[in-house]
């Protein structure tokens, strides 16, 4: 037995999916994803929203990254979780760039109030999705 799979054993044995670490880091991307979209939102000047957005993407491009890492090292088998975080992930992203961020960017009030109203409504609810997933693979 080579030692990824004596790892991966002994985390099931434990109860815990061997990818707590990069589960638990795809929960702090996810995190500083979310708040800097809200901060984006809340922003009074074009410079404010500049800087969340930069804080986004980048939180965006980690998490991609690491989702990619673990479904590449993932067996067959073990692809289902991090599959469906995926799903969740690529509508919530599709969702925040389509709408929440051009509105953001806009500057327009009624936009942004929209914008925050759909953040407090199906995009909670998808990170709600997405944090249960990531529980399941053995974030804290």
């Amino acid at each position: 037995m080579d030692i990824n799979s004596k790892l991966r054993s002994s985390a099931l044995i434990l109860g815990q999916s061997s990818y707590a670490g990069s589960a638990a880091d795809l929960g702090k991307d996810l995190d500083a994803a979310r708040e800097n979209m809200l901060k984006m939102l809340d922003a009074k000047d074009a410079a404010s929203r500049d800087s969340a957005y930069t804080e986004v993407r980048t939180a965006t491009d980690s998490l991609n990254s690491g989702l990619a890492e673990m479904l590449a090292t993932a067996t067959d088998a073990d692809r289902a979780k991090p599959n469906e975080f995926k799903d969740i992930w690529q509508a919530f992203i599709s969702t925040r760039d389509t709408e929440l961020v051009p509105a953001a960017q806009s500057g327009d009030a009624e936009k942004i109030a929209s914008a925050k109203q759909k953040a407090g409504a199906v995009q909670k609810e998808r990170l709600g999705k997405m944090k249960e997933v990531l529980t399941s693979l053995g974030a804290n």
